[in-house]
């Protein structure tokens, strides 16, 4: 497993590509999971959480075109992000949320 985290650290651009491929109801689901595994890394978190992918999240789930099975999937996969239990990622969360909670409240 850590041989694809340090995959995704080295192409963040997977990443990227994951999330604009999850508008397409067909493949949402496969790279929905791909993308839930890949977050609970630490790098592939702190990636996230510190781009505006994190705010492209949230994009997706309120655009009314989007499926609600995905929209379902990246609330829990934003779940996971904020409440995997492992000491570096509660850092890195924790970084973020002092940073950006009410942006991140906004939202919600």
């Amino acid at each position: 497993m850590k041989h694809i985290a340090e995959y995704f650290r080295m192409n963040p651009e997977i990443v990227v590509l994951l999330l604009k491929r999850l508008k397409n109801p067909r493949i949402a689901l496969s790279h929905g999971r791909i993308l839930m595994e890949a977050v609970k890394h630490k790098t592939v978190l702190f990636f996230i959480l510190n781009s505006s992918l994190v705010w492209r999240i949230f994009e997706i789930i309120q655009n009314k075109g989007t499926v609600y099975t995905t929209q379902q999937q990246l609330f829990e996969i934003f779940r996971v992000m904020l409440t995997r239990e492992s000491a570096g990622n509660k850092k890195v969360v924790a970084r973020f949320l002092k940073k950006k909670y009410t942006q991140v409240q906004s939202k919600i």
